[in-house]
């Protein structure tokens, strides 16, 4: 697993394949099955806000609503490039970017809220 992320009682994870997967949290056991929940490939995610935000390899930003996403829904692009990672606080969502040219990326000071 690259990623993992969690919405009320779903886990959602990034697979090896770059795939994401779910499953239900509450039943979740060494025994239960991931069921491949959208299409392309990523490398990380987070939820924010009912949206599944995802890095592809791209490294920019896309994003699915969750009460629409399947494995033909397509994904938002929704940020430029150079993302390594995403995070979520209290204040909302922070993608981290890599330093440009001398200067600071992104940190969990800069917020990103679209």
């Amino acid at each position: 697993v690259l990623s993992i992320a969690i919405s009320d009682d779903v886990v959602f994870a990034v697979g090896t394949d770059l795939a994401v997967w779910q499953q239900p949290l509450s039943n979740m056991t060494t025994e239960t099955h991931w069921r491949h929940c959208a299409k392309g490939s990523v490398e990380k995610i987070v939820v924010h806000g009912g949206k599944l935000y995802a890095v592809a390899y791209d490294k920019r930003i896309w994003l699915q609503d969750l009460q629409h996403m399947t494995r033909e829904t397509d994904w938002e692009l929704v940020s430029g490039g150079d993302v390594l990672d995403l995070a979520v606080s209290q204040y909302g969502f922070h993608p981290m970017s890599r330093p440009m040219h001398g200067q600071g990326g992104l940190t969990g000071l800069e917020f990103f809220n679209p």
